[in-house]
């Protein structure tokens, strides 16, 4: 099923639009990476606890097939927030649905109402926050969205693949090529305050989905994906640079 779905995104080309308000390069990245993180937002010793919400619950184009790390992405995202003094609470994808779900119904009710003095129909993850924390009767000071994306890399030659903060080596041997477009696999993260502002996002890369057979001249799906549990943890990592601050050393 999802070899299917991901083999069929060869024929297509990748385009991404970003809202950039930083971009962090140098010896602590191996490849320039594009945030966005509100003025003043940085993480300051006072936020203690966050409320992690399953991952892809918020991706509106996912791609089948590349879930089948999620688990193991989650548990790397919950050490790096404990790694910088955050406590984690989770909630499972059943609930959070039926949570979320009963959020929006919660606020569009409240807008036809006239009482939020919102008129708009659409309904964001912002929206729903502060409904779905008190159904949760919980009070985190953050809550963080997780979400795996399809991104475009970039070969530079000699086998060297850039993208989203990370340079990775392919293992084609007497590979070397030029050119953007190759598909490439992000954990893309949003940290939210308790009322539903997002005041940071940023995406970290894990792997190209494909390899480049030279005979065949054409992508083939790579029968490993996600298998190197380096990549995934440097990946998370760079997703959350620099909110932890510029110091942080994502190179593993």
């Amino acid at each position: 099923m999802g070899s299917n779905r991901l083999g069929k995104l060869v024929s297509f080309s990748i385009a991404t639009t970003f809202l950039v308000v930083g971009c962090a390069s140098g010896p602590r990245l191996r490849h320039k990476h594009e945030f966005t993180l509100s003025p003043g937002q940085e993480h300051h010793a006072g936020l203690k606890k966050a409320l992690l919400i399953p991952i892809g619950s918020t991706n509106e184009k996912p791609v089948a097939g590349l879930d089948v790390a999620d688990d193991r992405i989650t548990a790397l995202i919950v050490r790096h927030l404990e790694e910088n003094g955050i406590s984690v609470e989770r909630v499972e994808p059943a609930e959070f649905e039926l949570l979320a779900e009963t959020a929006r119904e919660a606020v569009r009710a409240e807008r036809k109402s006239g009482a939020s003095g919102v008129v708009s129909a659409d309904i964001g993850f912002e929206d729903v926050i502060p409904a779905i924390l008190d159904e949760l009767e919980q009070a985190p000071d953050l809550v963080i969205a997780p979400n795996v994306v399809m991104r475009a890399a970039e070969y530079q030659g000699t086998r060297t693949i850039v993208w989203d903060g990370v340079r990775r080596r392919e293992s084609v041997v007497d590979l070397n090529m030029t050119g953007s477009g190759l598909p490439a696999a992000s954990i893309q993260v949003a940290v939210h305050t308790r009322d539903g502002a997002r005041v940071f996002s940023g995406f970290g890369g894990l792997e190209p989905v494909f390899r480049i057979d030279r005979a065949l001249a054409k992508y083939v799906l790579r029968e490993d994906l996600f298998q190197d549990e380096r990549n995934l943890q440097e990946g998370v990592c760079v997703a959350f640079y620099p909110y932890f601050g510029m110091q942080e050393t994502c190179v593993r």
